[in-house]
């Protein structure tokens, strides 16, 4: 995947239209699933909870993929993979900062993370 978005940043498309195309063709296939198995068992979306949702998934995931290919076009696939797979330490690392997890060396849990 990585290889191929490069090729295509290469080519001259903006990593924002690759945003979009990937965000749309996911809207498309989940919400297909959606109206098929989950339209008679969940209650309806208030305005409040769809702005929620809607202000979550573009500070999330929107800006997360155009950082990551806005990177991926100045750098190579490989590198471009190597620092997406270092974001779960740097979080933890973080988290550590802000304390919010406490280190102890001597337990099972802090040593796998």
């Amino acid at each position: 995947m990585n290889i191929i978005t490069k090729v295509s940043l290469n080519q001259g498309m903006s990593h924002y239209v690759l945003v979009v195309y990937r965000h749309a063709f996911a809207t498309i296939v989940i919400a297909a699933f959606a109206f098929i198995f989950e339209r008679k068992g969940q209650p309806k979306i208030t305005f409040p909870i769809f702005m929620q949702i809607f202000i979550l998934a573009l500070l999330g995931p929107v800006i997360d993929q155009n950082f990551y290919y806005a990177g991926l076009k100045l750098t190579s696939p490989t590198f471009s993979c190597a620092m997406s797979k270092m974001l779960p330490a740097m979080t933890f690392v973080m988290a550590v900062f802000c304390r919010m997890e406490k280190i102890n060396i001597k337990t099972v849990r802090c040593i796998a993370k």
